[in-house]
This record gives structure tokens, C-alpha cells and sequence, in this order.
């Protein structure tokens, strides 16, 4: 997921449909609500036994704009060892 989290019941519901598959999630430090769902998504995977990995970005709002550009790389990183050779 970049980003997101699941919206409805039915989504969350869903969730253990990503069993085996990485999630990365990206939110910013101020966005608090989306952060909140976020965090309770993360956990929610972690219980399931979905490696999840949850990146708070400092000072970021809802629009993560330090991670377009030149500041791609931390989503490049977090999908590179999941990309086929």
C-alpha cells in the first residue's frame, strides 16, 4: 500500500487476504488521522503474520511530497528486495 489503509469493514475483512504479501506504508508525522488508521492497520497486519513496515515521515503532512522526486528513494528501497531480478 502507498499509502493507504482499509476504508470500510468489508476491506478490513480482507486483510488477511495480504498474508504473504509485503506491505509498506508511508504516512506523515502530522497527518494524525490518517497516521491513527494507519498505525491500527499496521498492527492489525502484524498479527496476522503480513511483513509490514510502517514509515512515519517527519514533519510531513497528508501530502508526502519529500518522498517524490529526488526523495524517492525510501520507497525504492522498501520495494527493491521484492522486485524480481
Amino acid at each position: 500500500m502507498l499509502p493507504g489503509f482499509p476504508p470500510t469493514e468489508v476491506d478490513r475483512a480482507n486483510l488477511p487476504r495480504l498474508k504473504n504479501i509485503r506491505v509498506s506504508l508511508f504516512v506523515g508525522e502530522t497527518d494524525q488521522p490518517w497516521r491513527d488508521h494507519m498505525e491500527t492497520t499496521a498492527a492489525a497486519l502484524r498479527a496476522l503474520g503480513t511483513p509490514v513496515s510502517l514509515s512515519v515521515i517527519a514533519g510531513a503532512g497528508h501530502s508526502l511530497r519529500s518522498l517524490s522526486g529526488r526523495g524517492i528513494g525510501p520507497i525504492l528501497e522498501a520495494l527493491a528486495p521484492h522486485l524480481p531480478p
